[in-house]
């Protein structure tokens, strides 16, 4: 599989994101992104985490350029570079994440569910 993250892709213009899209072979994913600086909708962070979960199911092999773009710490607090590259040794000063974003996560149980909602509300009230 290829996916090529672009600089822009937001649900108005997604199909930067969806015309660069090669779901054939589901033994490798490759990623590439926009150097200089990368604005998508979480959808395409989480469409992307979704590819690399069932590459590794299928004990398939993960190749991700660097993500060297100045939004590279959005995209290391959502999860999306620690799914693609474990030991990426990228260090950030994170800040609380409560009321601003919620990072991806898979939901499993009505446990995770609920602590989802729980996470999900003060995102609903941010002017």
């Amino acid at each position: 599989m290829k996916a090529h993250i672009p600089n822009s892709a937001f649900l108005g213009n997604i199909e930067s994101y969806f015309y660069n899209l090669d779901t054939n072979d589901t033994s490798c994913l490759e990623v590439t992104s926009n150097q200089k600086w990368i604005s998508v909708h979480p959808l395409v962070i989480a469409m992307t985490i979704a590819l690399a979960k069932e590459v590794r199911l299928n004990k398939g092999e993960i190749k991700c350029q660097d993500f060297s773009a100045k939004s590279r710490p959005y995209f290391l607090r959502m999860g999306l570079i620690d799914e693609l590259n474990p030991n990426h040794g990228i260090a950030i000063v994170e800040h609380e994440e409560a009321g601003r974003f919620i990072k991806a996560r898979k939901i499993k149980n009505s446990e995770e569910l609920n602590q989802f909602i729980t996470d999900m509300v003060p995102l609903l009230h941010t002017p």
